[in-house]
C-alpha cells in the first residue's frame, strides 16, 4: 500500500528529487515490487492520483509566467536523446500485473494502447523542448497512427514469468510534424541489465524539459510513472536518464533476447499554446543505418498519406474491380438472402439453402476476383446492419491530456475493447465458440479533439469476412449536448483471425453498407497479399 508522507531525510529527498521522481513536498514510498496488497489495483492507483495532484499545485504555485514558444530556438537532435524506455515488472509485481491482466489472466492489449500513446507524447515532448525551461512547450497532439501490429504470444502472464518493456524511438520529423515508433516487447523476467554504466547520470539537466515531470502530466502518463516507479532497476523516461551523456540508455536496458508483443507508428503535430496552429520544431539527425532506415520508412507512409489525402472522397469510389465484386454479390442472390423478407416470394427464397459454389465468384477483370471468393466453410450470411454494436460514454476531466480533450490512448483503448466484444458476439451469435486473436490495429484517424462533457458514441460494425480473418470498423461521433452540433472524430479499422472456425459471410444490403464492405476488404489486401493463402 502506499503512504504518504510529509518529511523524510533530506539527502533521500535531494537524490529523489535529482531523479524527477517525487514531489517538492511530498514523498511516496512503496513495498519491494515483489509484495503484494490487499487493497489492490484501484487503492493504489487512487493514492498515487492524490499525491500527484499535490506535486502539481505546488509547482503551479512557484511557476512565474512563461515566454511563448520562439521557433528561432530550434536545433537538430538525434533520436536517442529522445528515446523512452520503461521495464513492467510483470512477473514479480502483483499490483502491476493485475493492471496489465485480462479477464481471462491474457494481457489486456487495451490498456497498453494507452500507454503506447502517452509514451509517444513522452518521446515527442522532449524532442520538441527548445532547452529553455522559461519557454512554453508545444501542444503535440496524436494526428493518426499507421497501425498496430499486435503478436499476442503470452498465455497466462501470471505463471508465464514474462516482464514487458514499452521502448519509443523517433523515426521521422517534418516541419511540425513527427512519427514515432512505439513498441511494447516480453523478455524472462528474471533478466537484469549489467551495462548500467552506459545509461549515464539519472539526474536531470537543462536538456530535459521540466514539465515531464508527474506534476503535469495526462493520468495515463502518470500510470506509466508509477510503473517505473515500481521497478528497483532504472527506466529512461521523463527526466530519468534523459539528459546529456545518455544516448545509451536504451541499449543497456533492453534485453538482447526479446520477442515483439506489440508496435505501432503515431504521428503527432505540434501546436502552438495560444494560437493552436501548427509551429516549426527541432529537426532530427540521422547517425546510424538503423536511423536511415527509420526516417526512410517514415517518409514512406507521409507520401503514402498526402497521396490519399489528394484523393480526397473520390478515393472511396469504388473502381472497376470492386463493382464487379458487389454487382456479383447481387447476381449470386447473396445480398437478398441477407435481407430482410419483404414477402412471401422473398422468404420462400430465403428458407432454400443456396447452391453449391454462390460463395466463389467467377474471375472478372483479374485474377484477384477469383482470389476474393470466400473460402469460408461456413453457410451462414449475415447482414453487416445486424453487426452492429454501440457504447455510448459520458467525457470525464480525469481522462484530458495536456491540451484539456481527452486522451488519445483512451480513445483508442475503449475502440479496441468494444471491436474485440463486436467480434466475439458474432462468433457467439453464430454458434462458432472458437479462440479469438487480433492480429492489427488499421490506420486509426484522430480527425477532431474530443472535449470534455460531451457524449461520445462509439459504433462498431465487422464489415468483411475472408475465412478465418474478419475486419470491424468502428466509428467515434462526438455530441456537444449545449451546443447541438455532433461531428465524427475517429476512425478505427481491426483485423482478427478466428483461431479454430470460419467466420460467417458478412453481405451489405444497402449502399452505405457496400461502402463499409469495401473499406474492409481493402483493408484486408492491403495487409494480406492474395497470393499468400
Amino acid at each position: 500500500m502506499w503512504r504518504l508522507s510529509s518529511t523524510t531525510s533530506s539527502s533521500s529527498s535531494s537524490a529523489l528529487r535529482g531523479r524527477g521522481l517525487i514531489s517538492r513536498t511530498a514523498l511516496i514510498t512503496s513495498p519491494a515490487p515483489s509484495s503484494s496488497s490487499s487493497r489492490g489495483t484501484g487503492s493504489f492507483f487512487k493514492q498515487s492520483r492524490r499525491f500527484l495532484q499535490t506535486d502539481s499545485d505546488s509547482l503551479g504555485a512557484s511557476s512565474g509566467k512563461m515566454l511563448a514558444y520562439d521557433e528561432s530556438m530550434r536545433f537538430d537532435k538525434t533520436g536517442d536523446r529522445s528515446s523512452a524506455l520503461v521495464r513492467y515488472r510483470i512477473s514479480s509485481d502483483e499490483i502491476i500485473r493485475r493492471e496489465y491482466m485480462r479477464y481471462d489472466h491474457g494481457v489486456r492489449i487495451g490498456r497498453l494502447l494507452e500507454d503506447l500513446d502517452a509514451g509517444a507524447g513522452d518521446v515527442a515532448a522532449r524532442h520538441c523542448y527548445l532547452g529553455s525551461p522559461h519557454h512554453e512547450m508545444t501542444d503535440n497532439v496524436t494526428a493518426c497512427v499507421d497501425g498496430i501490429l499486435i503478436d499476442d504470444h503470452l498465455g497466462n502472464i501470471e505463471t508465464d514469468g514474462k516482464d514487458f518493456f514499452l521502448e519509443g524511438r523517433l523515426m521521422w520529423v517534418g516541419s511540425a510534424s513527427m512519427m514515432i515508433r512505439m513498441r511494447v516487447w516480453t523478455a524472462d523476467g528474471t533478466w537484469e541489465p549489467s551495462n548500467l554504466a552506459a545509461c549515464g547520470s539519472a539526474k536531470p539537466d537543462e536538456s530535459v524539459p521540466p514539465k515531464r515531470l508527474k506534476s503535469q502530466a495526462s493520468i495515463a502518463l502518470k500510470r506509466i510513472y508509477q510503473v517505473a516507479e515500481r521497478n528497483p532497476g532504472p527506466n529512461r523516461f521523463g527526466s530519468e536518464h534523459c539528459g546529456i551523456g545518455t544516448d545509451g540508455a536504451v541499449a543497456a536496458l533492453l534485453p538482447p533476447d526479446r520477442k515483439k508483443l506489440l508496435q505501432g507508428d503515431f504521428l503527432f503535430v505540434a501546436l502552438s499554446k495560444g494560437s493552436r496552429k501548427a509551429v516549426k520544431i527541432n529537426g532530427l539527425t540521422t547517425v546510424s543505418a538503423e536511423d536511415k532506415q527509420l526516417f526512410a520508412e517514415g517518409e514512406a507512409m507521409r507520401a503514402k498519406r498526402k497521396a490519399t489525402a489528394a484523393k480526397g472522397g473520390k478515393g472511396f469510389a469504388p473502381c472497376a474491380e470492386e463493382a464487379s465484386y458487389l454487382h456479383l454479390m447481387h447476381t449470386r442472390g447473396l445480398m437478398r438472402h441477407a435481407a430482410p423478407a419483404k414477402d412471401m416470394f422473398d422468404y420462400l427464397f430465403k428458407s432454400q439453402p443456396l447452391p453449391e459454389g454462390h460463395f466463389l465468384p467467377d474471375a472478372l477483370d483479374g485474377e484477384q476476383m477469383a482470389l476474393d471468393g470466400d473460402k469460408s466453410t461456413s453457410s451462414q450470411i449475415v447482414p453487416i446492419c445486424q453487426t452492429q454494436c454501440r457504447s455510448i460514454i459520458s467525457t470525464q476531466p480525469q481522462s484530458q491530456n495536456a491540451g484539456g480533450k481527452i486522451f488519445g490512448g483512451q480513445l483508442m483503448r475503449q475502440a479496441y475493447e468494444l471491436a474485440v466484444q463486436n467480434i466475439r458476439l458474432l462468433l457467439n451469435a453464430t454458434g462458432h465458440c472458437v479462440g479469438l486473436k487480433a492480429l492489427v490495429i488499421e490506420d486509426t484517424v484522430f480527425k477532431a479533439p474530443v472535449p470534455i462533457g460531451a457524449c461520445l458514441n462509439y459504433s462498431s460494425h465487422v464489415v468483411y469476412t475472408k475465412g478465418r480473418y474478419a475486419q470491424v470498423f468502428v466509428t467515434a461521433h462526438v455530441h456537444v449536448i449545449g451546443a447541438h452540433s455532433t461531428y465524427l472524430a475517429n476512425t478505427f479499422m481491426y483485423t482478427f483471425e478466428a483461431k479454430e472456425r470460419d467466420f460467417p459471410h458478412i453481405v451489405p444490403i444497402s449502399y452505405a453498407e457496400m461502402m463499409l464492405n469495401l473499406k474492409g476488404r481493402r483493408a484486408y489486401y492491403s495487409r494480406f497479399s492474395p497470393r499468400e493463402e
